[in-house]
């Protein structure tokens, strides 16, 4: 085309080639064997391009008609219809403009959001899942921890109840010693997950760092789990016989 050279650029190309001056009328090179032969007549805002973990690029924007390859063309379309019927309409219309031009790859920009961000879905997924392997992890070592507490304060607890202990002291007696150890574990635990999600913010979209009503949740979980876990120790400590007990190596 004979028209002059345009292009349209974004706020990242601005701050990096022009510190933010006005950039309208200047031109600039495209590629490194042209001239600066292409003036810039608009600015638009910054977008995310192809990761959205990733700062917005440098980019400008030129006509397709003076574009030397047009490999293809994409549309954004605005439309109130249902997804479905929204489709058949544009293909219609296509059909209508220029029968020879295949149409493909329609799809909703939710769908095209959750392509983009599909691995770090799976990511989650399977933080999620070594999650759960983790916490029946700990039910099953914080139960075996308990139990040999149990069995190894037989002669201790049998004394206590002949002494006059009730059931639910004992019980209380249990379950203290284990309240004792999640304390400890999550006043270890709690800092180190807040400085992991830190991390996991910068690698994962949408994930926040600080989330008090998670660490809240996971507080409440992790103490029911527990709870679970010592409650059949505890129960075996309330039914030791002292006479049994007394005879206990």
């Amino acid at each position: 085309m004979a028209a002059p050279k345009v292009a349209v650029v974004n706020e990242q190309f601005v701050r990096h080639f022009f510190r933010d001056r006005n950039p309208i009328g200047r031109k600039f090179a495209p590629g490194p064997k042209d001239g600066p032969d292409t003036e810039i007549i608009g600015v638009v805002k910054d977008t995310h391009y192809s990761e959205v973990k990733e700062k917005p690029p440098r980019l400008y924007f030129i006509p397709w008609r003076q574009s030397e390859d047009i490999g293809s063309i994409s549309f954004y379309v605005w439309s109130g219809l249902p997804t479905g019927k929204a489709a058949s309409e544009i293909r219609r219309v296509m059909k209508q403009l220029d029968s020879d031009l295949p149409v493909k790859d329609l799809r909703t920009m939710e769908e095209q959001v959750r392509r983009n961000i599909r691995s770090d879905h799976l990511i989650l997924q399977l933080s999620a899942t070594f999650a759960i392997l983790a916490t029946l992890l700990a039910m099953i070592g914080l139960y075996g921890v308990m139990a040999y507490n149990v069995t190894r304060r037989t002669r201790e607890i049998g004394i206590r109840i002949a002494l006059g202990a009730q059931p639910g002291s004992i019980r209380r007696m249990v379950l203290a010693e284990l309240l004792v150890i999640l304390g400890v574990g999550m006043a270890a635990g709690i800092p180190a997950a807040i400085a992991l999600a830190r991390f996991a913010e910068s690698q994962l979209f949408g994930v926040k760092s600080f989330d008090a009503a998670v660490i809240a949740g996971a507080a409440v979980a992790l103490t029911i789990a527990s709870l679970l876990a010592g409650a059949i120790p505890a129960r075996r400590a309330m039914r030791v016989d002292p006479v049994v007990s007394l005879r206990y190596e």
